[in-house]
């Protein structure tokens, strides 16, 4: 799932560049569309879209449904631990489903 700043960036000095995307959505471009408070007053990326496309939906549960069982990081590895397990569905696709990025073409 794509994402990107909702502001300009800084130049720190010889081209050096930060950005703390995790302290408020607004920091993201779009709001809270494409990622979610993981912790009270830290944002991150929503997890589960296996295909990429900007959506967490079925598509992406068929996709861990053919990988359940398997290791490596697969793309529906969604906690990156190397084992595509009801984790990943459970607490990354299901809690995250319907959510999707906002990203200009």
């Amino acid at each position: 799932m794509g994402i990107l700043s909702g502001y300009n960036l800084t130049n720190n000095g010889n081209n050096l560049f930060s950005y703390d995307f995790s302290t408020d959505s607004s920091q993201i471009y779009g709001g809270p569309l494409g990622c979610k408070e993981v912790e009270p007053s830290i944002w991150g990326m929503a997890a589960g879209d296996a295909n990429g496309d900007g959506d967490i939906d079925t598509q992406d549960k068929l996709i861990w449904e053919t990988e359940a069982g398997t290791l490596g990081y697969k793309p529906s590895d969604f906690n990156m631990n190397e084992q595509v397990d009801n984790l990943d569905k459970d607490n990354s696709f299901i809690e995250n489903m319907y959510l999707s990025s906002f990203i200009p073409k």
